[in-house]
């Protein structure tokens, strides 16, 4: 049976959830225009794995290096490599074995990937798996375990309401979850009921512990579907330019070209005082309708587009979604490649436990392999068949 709530809806008392950056782009350094639209060169391939490694040098300072397996680096001027070094948190070396070892010394750990694959690590940019756990939903810690398992290693919770924060602080406090979270602030509530001003005892960027930050702050713009929209266009304007002076990083939640226009509307307004929002990777979170026009604006503004590829599938029937999509110009619903073509960075996720069901086989619901075959194929969870109309957009 699968266990479903409706994502536009928003009841995030029985809804939230979570990510991927798009691994099309949300595992890897965020491309630029032109590597975007650039074939990788071919990976090298691996040598025959050596009996012996290359032995210490002096001054060798790599804490761990890795090595025997397929080192993906999402980087399209170097796509593989024979080995990877690490020192503390930074990647140190990346490159032929030769290259990398020259960084060994006597206390470098060396891992022998065994012909495994290595990549960067993946982000969910939209998750409702902490806050989930907190309402008891379901057990967080083996959520978080099987997270990890699947290839996560850092979430984006995309709803932190007030009266969740005392329990956010104590899980902080525990800190025993081995997942990087970025929390997002709540502006307003899930159905648009106000919260006043509680935020402002934290901060952007603030740092609870070396795995829990705040990383900004999660704005509502409408709710069933959009037909009832939370703002005026001189209300958002001042709500996101109130907002944006004071710090925050903006992840502004848009399922329609309406709401998606007036978000555009108010941040073009703050542009003209203030350029530097270009700079801001403000996300779009959902981000389900746009149109070329939209599409262009989006780009100008360097606004990141945060989806969920699961959507296309899982929506397929729903007669909210049809109702919603039949209000919406043509063309507009899920335009994912139309955004890769005109050179968008976007960043995927699973939105998890939205549309959450369990696995009878293959690779699990919300995890970066099955999001990315989402993302080329647009079918459902449990094999859900698109619509004829989606599939030019895959």
């Amino acid at each position: 049976m699968k266990k479903r709530t409706h994502l536009l809806n928003w009841r995030f008392v029985s809804l939230l959830f979570l990510i991927l950056s798009l691994i099309l782009s949300a595992c890897a350094p965020a491309p630029t225009t032109e590597s975007a639209t650039q074939q990788p060169s071919a990976i090298p391939p691996q040598p025959d794995r050596p009996v012996e490694f290359p032995p210490p040098v002096p001054g060798g300072r790599a804490d761990v290096i890795f090595v025997n397996g397929a080192i993906l680096t999402m980087d399209n001027a170097i796509p593989g490599a024979q080995a990877l070094a690490i020192q503390g948190n930074a990647i140190l070396a990346v490159g032929s074995i030769q290259e990398v070892f020259a960084h060994r010394g006597e206390g470098t750990r060396v891992v022998d990937l065994e012909g495994k694959t290595l990549v960067p690590r993946c982000i969910d940019s939209h998750s409702h798996r902490i806050n989930g756990g907190i309402d008891g939903r379901y057990d967080l810690e083996a959520t978080i375990e099987e997270s990890i398992a699947q290839g996560w290693t850092s979430l984006s919770e995309k709803y932190v309401p007030p009266d969740k924060m005392p329990e956010y602080l104590e899980f902080i406090r525990q800190d025993n979850l081995r997942l990087r979270v970025n929390m997002y602030l709540a502006n307003s509530g899930a159905l648009g009921e106000p919260l006043g001003d509680w935020y402002k005892v934290y901060r952007q960027d603030q740092v609870f512990s070396p795995r829990w930050r705040i990383a900004g702050m999660k704005i509502f713009t409408g709710i069933n579907n959009d037909t009832q929209l939370l703002w005026t266009q001189d209300e958002l304007n001042a709500l996101l330019l109130a907002r944006h002076q004071e710090g925050w990083h903006l992840a502004i939640k848009t399922v329609s070209t309406e709401t998606l226009e007036m978000i555009l509307t108010a941040l073009e307004n703050i542009e003209k005082t203030d350029p530097s929002i270009v700079n801001r990777r403000v996300t779009l979170e959902h981000a389900l309708f746009l149109t070329p026009e939209q599409i262009a604006r989006v780009r100008r503004l360097g606004l990141i587009p945060s989806i969920q590829t699961n959507m296309p599938g899982e929506l397929v029937g729903e007669q909210d979604i049809e109702e919603l999509t039949a209000r919406q110009p043509r063309g507009s619903a899920f335009p994912w490649r139309n955004l890769f073509s005109a050179g968008v960075i976007v960043a995927g996720g699973s939105s998890f436990p939205t549309y959450y069901v369990d696995e009878p086989s293959g690779a699990p619901f919300g995890s970066p392999v099955h999001l990315i075959y989402q993302a080329v194929t647009r079918v459902g969870n449990l094999g859900t068949q698109p619509e004829a109309w989606m599939l030019d957009q895959t």
